[in-house]
C-alpha cells in the first residue's frame, strides 16, 4: 500500500469513526490510528491531504510579466485558492508555470479559470499587435503597448469578480501546506507607460470588461461567472 492510498484509508476511517453507532465509531478509529502508525502518517498529515495542488503553463518564462501574475491572484481568489509560480527547467530554457493550491476541488477550478481567461487574453494581445495602429511602432514600443493593454484587461476583469469568503480553517490548512513547500512571492516585470499608451489601456479596459467564465467541470460546482452581469 502506497503512502497515498494509506492516507485515503485512514481518511475514509476517520470519517466513519465519527458514525452514530459507538461499535462501528471504535472500530473504524482504531482501524484509522493502526493505519497511522504503520505508515508514519501524523494527524497534520491527514489534514494537509485535503489540500490539492493544479499546475498550469503559463507561456511565459521564469518570472512572468505583472498582469500575468495578476491573473493568477483573480483567478485564485475566484474560486478560493492560492496561486504560486512554478516554473520548470528544460534544454530548451525555463518553462513559464503556476500551482494553484487549494482545499479539494478549489485548485483544479482555479486552474481551469486561469486556462480560459489567459486564453481570452492572448486573443486580444494578438489581435492589438495585428492592428494597423501597432505594427507601424517599433517592437518596443508595441510589446509595451500590448502590455498596458493586458494591464487593463485584468484590471476590469477583476471589477466583476466577487472573491470567496473562505473559511478561517481552509486558509489555516493552506498557509500551512505552503509553509511546508517553502514559498517565495515574486513580482513580475513591468515596463514604462507613456502618454500615448491611453488608447491601448481603453481597449484593454473594455475586453477585460467584457470577460468570461462559462463552463464548468464536469463533475464539480461549475466556477462562477466573471463579466457583466457575474
Amino acid at each position: 500500500m502506497t503512502r497515498a492510498e494509506a492516507l485515503a484509508r485512514i481518511r475514509k476511517c476517520l470519517a466513519l469513526s465519527a458514525s452514530s453507532n459507538p461499535h462501528e465509531a471504535a472500530i473504524a478509529l482504531k482501524q484509522a490510528q493502526s493505519l497511522m502508525r504503520e505508515h508514519g502518517v501524523t494527524s497534520e498529515d491527514v489534514a494537509l491531504s485535503d489540500v490539492a495542488e493544479d499546475h498550469r503553463a503559463t507561456g511565459a518564462g521564469k518570472v512572468p510579466p505583472a498582469y500575468l501574475i495578476a491573473l493568477m491572484h483573480l483567478c485564485a481568489d475566484v474560486m478560493g485558492a492560492r496561486p504560486i509560480l512554478s516554473p520548470r527547467r528544460s534544454r530548451r530554457g525555463w518553462t513559464g508555470g503556476v500551482t494553484f493550491i487549494g482545499v479539494g476541488p478549489r485548485a483544479e477550478l482555479a486552474g481551469y479559470a486561469f486556462d480560459v481567461l489567459a486564453r481570452q487574453l492572448r486573443a486580444g494581445r494578438r489581435d492589438l499587435l495585428a492592428s494597423k495602429r501597432v505594427r507601424r511602432l517599433k517592437r518596443s514600443s508595441r510589446i509595451r503597448r500590448a502590455d498596458v493593454y493586458c494591464t487593463a484587461w485584468v484590471e476590469a476583469a477583476r471589477e466583476h469578480v466577487v472573491a470567496i469568503a473562505l473559511p478561517s480553517e481552509e486558509r489555516a490548512l493552506v498557509a500551512r501546506y505552503c509553509k511546508a513547500l517553502d514559498v517565495v512571492e515574486v513580482t513580475g516585470r513591468t515596463r514604462g507607460v507613456h502618454a500615448g499608451d491611453a488608447w491601448a489601456a481603453l481597449a484593454g479596459h473594455l475586453d477585460g470588461g467584457a470577460a468570461r467564465l462559462h463552463h464548468g467541470l464536469a463533475g464539480r460546482e461549475p466556477p462562477r461567472r466573471i463579466g457583466h452581469g457575474a
